[in-house]
C-alpha cells in the first residue's frame, strides 16, 4: 500500500489520545495532531500502512498487537544529555550524597532509582559523579536502578554507545577520556566497569513498583511527570512513597512542583530543589 502522508482526522487522533493513555499515562491533550503525524507517519510508511488515519483504526481494532508496540516506542519522548540540569547535580554532590554517607555509615549501602531514564546519559552521570567525588565509596554496595518503558532506549543505554554529539553535550573533556573508549566508527562507549555498575531495566510507571529492589535512598523522575494525566500523577506519587526511605530524596525536573499534586512529600527548604518524604500515616 501507498503511504500518502494524510491529515490526522479528530476522530482518529481521539483513538491515539486515549490509547496513550491507557498504554502510558500519557495525556496528549489537544492540539498535538503534529506530534502524531511527525513521529507515526514514519511507521506507516515502514508498516506500509497508507496513513495515521489507516494506523489508528489498526490499532483501535487490536491495541495489544506489535504494531501497538511500535507506536508506544515512537511516541515515548527520549530528550537527555549527560549531567543534564548542573543544579540537580550540584545537590547531589553538595548535599544528597554526604547526608547518605553519614546515614547509612553502618550499611554501607546506597540504593538510587533512575526512572524515565531514556537512553541512560542521567544513570550514567551519577555513576561517574560518585566514581569521581567520592572516592570513599569504593566499597560500598552502591545499587543504580535504570529504568524506562522504553525498549529501544534501554537497548542503547545497555550498550553505553553514544555518537560524539552525545558525548560533548554535557561532559568534559577529562571526563570523555576518563570513562569513554572510543570506537572504530567514530562514536564512544562507556568503559565496560562503568556500565556493569548500572542495571537497566523496563518498567512502565502505571504498574507497581515492589519488585524494584526498594527501599530506594534517591529516586529521580525528572521532566517526565508533565506527560502525565493528573489522576496518574497521584497514583505515581503514591507509589513513589512506598518505594522511598523515610531518610530518602525525591529529584524531578527543575521546573516540576509537588504543590496541588501529593502531601506525600515535603516541599524543599530554602536553597534546594529536592523533596523530601512526608510522615505515613
Amino acid at each position: 500500500m501507498q503511504f500518502d502522508s494524510a491529515a490526522i482526522t479528530q476522530e482518529n487522533y481521539r483513538i491515539f489520545v486515549d490509547f496513550l493513555k491507557i498504554k502510558l499515562g500519557h495525556d496528549l491533550g489537544e492540539g498535538k495532531e503534529y506530534l502524531i503525524e511527525n513521529r507515526l507517519n514514519p511507521v506507516c510508511e515502514a508498516q506500509k500502512i497508507a496513513n495515521v488515519n489507516e494506523l489508528a483504526k489498526e490499532i483501535k481494532n487490536n491495541p495489544y498487537s506489535a504494531l501497538g508496540s511500535l507506536v508506544v516506542e515512537n511516541m515515548t519522548i527520549q530528550e537527555t544529555s549527560f549531567f543534564r540540569g548542573p543544579r540537580v547535580f550540584d545537590n547531589l554532590r553538595k548535599h544528597i550524597i554526604p547526608k547518605l554517607i553519614k546515614e547509612n555509615v553502618y550499611s554501607h549501602t546506597i540504593r538510587i532509582w533512575c526512572a524515565c531514564c531514556s537512553t541512560g546519559q542521567e544513570p550514567y552521570s551519577i555513576m561517574m559523579l560518585l566514581m569521581q567525588d567520592f572516592p570513599q565509596l569504593e566499597n560500598w554496595n552502591i545499587s543504580l536502578l535504570a529504568t524506562d518503558v522504553s525498549e529501544n532506549a534501554l537497548t542503547k543505554a545497555r550498550s553505553g554507545i553514544y555518537s560524539r554529539f552525545e558525548v560533548i553535550r554535557g561532559l568534559s573533556t577529562d571526563l570523555k577520556e576518563k570513562y569513554f573508549l572510543e570506537t572504530p566508527d567514530n562514536q564512544y562507549q562507556i568503559r565496560y566497569d562503568l556500565r556493569q555498575k548500572v542495571k537497566f531495566q523496563q518498567v512502565n510507571l502505571l504498574e507497581g513498583f515492589y519488585a524494584l529492589g526498594g527501599p530506594f535512598d534517591i529516586i529521580l523522575l525528572r521532566n517526565a511527570l508533565i506527560y502525565f494525566a493528573p489522576e496518574v500523577i497521584t497514583g505515581i506519587f503514591q507509589k513513589l512513597r512506598g518505594a522511598i526511605k523515610d531518610t530518602g530524596f525525591l529529584i524531578l525536573g527543575e521546573s516540576e512542583s509537588i504543590m496541588g499534586k501529593t502531601t506525600m512529600f515535603n516541599l524543599p527548604v530554602e536553597g534546594t530543589d529536592y523533596f523530601t518524604p512526608a510522615p505515613l500515616p
